[in-house]
């Protein structure tokens, strides 16, 4: 089996930069808020550039830089960045196990049965990792516990691993040392009884799980069954405007979640984070399924608009609810499928959420005899049906309009309805339909009533 380890030293940094690119043209750090010292967690380029470190606190990477531009480190966020990070690469990698708090393992065993060789899923993984915009180092081997200690130490070879490397506590490491061992080499020369007599049984432990014979615990990737993502913003934002980026960032990401479950979302709900105002909450409603991040988007555009900010927002949160299969094709008016440029759906989603639910509706056929009650009020989106009538045409005008005989040509007819009284009229009537050509080309069905002795047009053929 072999495995890779995927090591993110700088993962919630990275984000925020990719949120807000503006923080990479000045020094910007995480630190660590919890400790007295404020040690530094994450740097950026320019940070390490100004000899800033990993540890040094924050009093005295401000007497180094000026133009510091300092974040509090978040333990939850970086727990949920990892988490999103699986949730995206599991689309191309089935098998992901948790190193919590900026590390992953890949079990490469089952990519072999997909990718052809490991120049294939190199590139994936080089191409995915590239959208999400994060530094990150990579090393295999067919122990996880060699892998995580070659990628997060950026050696080739275990043999040049030193032992200030491989995390003993101060009282171990220097014990190792007054031995004379300085690399990971020179403890595997020793035997493991021998190492632990002198320096105990966690070190054998650990030289064992290097080496394959005793495995790590991993903790194996669970695919979520829902959508949640919760951004904390780069900087405190005033205006919706600002809020966009962040926005559309978490609306690709669901956008990939509902395309590999294959799935529409039809409620989104937006979460709006204060430093002391109480939380906003927004319900985007897509009583027809969405799965496109701009399409989403622009139905949070219109929702958002009339809603005013209490305050400047730290924090934005997205949840999609009521998920649904996919529909691969729009509906046409009579029940077929074709491919639209703008799917039907998308619209009604807008018209419903700009109107309101209840003022949206559709037109269905109905099965009635009389022209004026063969059609009903259904649910828009909902098939139209064909009519039960074939040779009556899908087009009646709202109100029958006279017309000339003189202008068409008959073809097919007569039908003849018989109008009861019961139906508004004080006395019955009689109607004799015929399918007809008007002058221009175009077919119509037209009727003459007897009541009226005049023609009348009532509807056109498609």
């Amino acid at each position: 089996m072999q495995w890779l380890y995927l090591y993110l030293p700088q993962l919630q940094l990275d984000r925020l930069q990719a949120l807000a690119p503006e923080l990479a043209n000045r020094p910007f750090v995480l630190y660590q808020e919890q400790n007295r010292l404020q040690p530094l967690v994450q740097l950026n380029a320019l940070a390490k550039r100004a000899g800033l470190s990993e540890g040094m606190p924050l009093a005295r990477a401000w007497l180094l830089e000026e133009q510091l531009q300092p974040k509090i480190w978040n333990a939850l966020e970086q727990k949920r960045l990892l988490q999103q990070l699986c949730t995206y690469l599991y689309q191309h990698f089935s098998d992901i196990y948790l190193d919590r708090p900026d590390g992953l393992w890949l079990n490469l065993q089952p990519m072999r049965r997909v990718y052809l060789n490991e120049h294939d899923w190199q590139q994936v993984l080089a191409s995915s990792m590239k959208v999400w915009q994060s530094e990150y180092r990579i090393a295999q081997h067919s122990a996880p516990a060699a892998a995580r200690l070659l990628a997060r130490n950026a050696v080739d070879k275990l043999s040049l691993v030193k032992v200030e490397q491989l995390g003993f506590e101060p009282v171990l490491l220097e014990k190792v040392k007054r031995l004379g061992l300085s690399t990971l080499a020179d403890l595997q020369r020793y035997s493991r009884a021998e190492l632990g007599q002198k320096l105990g049984r966690s070190l054998v432990e650990l030289l064992a799980q290097l080496e394959g014979h005793q495995q790590l615990r991993l903790e194996p990737y669970q695919p979520p069954s829902l959508f949640y993502q919760k951004l904390v913003l780069p900087a405190e934002v005033k205006q919706w405007q600002g809020l966009q980026f962040a926005l559309k960032r978490a609306l690709k990401e669901l956008e990939l979640f509902l395309r590999h479950r294959k799935c529409v979302a039809t409620q989104l709900t937006l979460r709006l984070y204060y430093r002391e105002a109480e939380t906003t909450t927004i319900y985007v409603g897509m009583p027809h399924g969405a799965s496109k991040a701009n399409e989403i988007f622009a139905l949070c555009q219109l929702k958002a608009s009339a809603v005013k900010l209490a305050d400047p927002v730290l924090e934005l949160s997205v949840q999609a609810k009521g998920l649904q299969p996919a529909e691969e094709h729009a509906q046409q008016l009579w029940g077929g499928t074709q491919k639209s440029a703008v799917p039907l759906l998308q619209v009604l989603n807008q018209l419903k959420l700009r109107l309101g639910e209840s003022r949206v509706k559709g037109l269905a056929s109905a099965e009635h005899w009389l022209p004026e009650l063969a059609w009903q009020e259904v649910a828009c989106g909902q098939p139209s049906g064909a009519p039960s009538l074939t040779y009556r045409p899908p087009w009646l005008c709202q109100d029958p309009q006279r017309a000339v005989l003189s202008e068409w040509q008959l073809i097919q007819g007569p039908e003849r309805i018989r109008v009861p009284w019961w139906f508004g009229g004080r006395a019955s009537y009689e109607r004799d339909y015929y399918h007809a050509i008007h002058l221009s080309g175009r077919h119509g069905w037209i009727f003459y009533c007897y009541a009226q002795q005049q023609w009348w047009l009532h509807g056109w053929f498609s």
